[in-house]
């Protein structure tokens, strides 16, 4: 991207939605590019179509998982019936 960085767009998008799932793919292992993106997703440059299904089907899985733990977690409302 010419004028602003793969996690500087990641940081500014998640300002809006936390939960963005993200998959960076990348031909650099830099260093520098690891530690800007530490806990999150890399698939390196060069990979195979099934492999690139594979992990974004696992990113939506997860965020799947993560949903219905939240909402299994959430109170009770309480009843509007008397």
């Amino acid at each position: 991207m010419p004028h602003q960085s793969g996690p500087d767009l990641v940081a500014a998008l998640r300002t809006m939605l936390p939960t963005l799932p993200v998959l960076y793919v990348s031909g650099y292992a830099e260093e520098r590019l690891l530690a800007s993106i530490a806990g999150e997703q890399l698939l390196p440059k060069p990979f195979r179509p099934a492999v690139l299904l594979t992990r974004v089907r696992r990113l939506l899985d997860a965020r799947v998982a993560l949903s219905a733990s939240a909402a299994s977690a959430a109170p009770a409302k309480p009843s509007t019936k008397d």
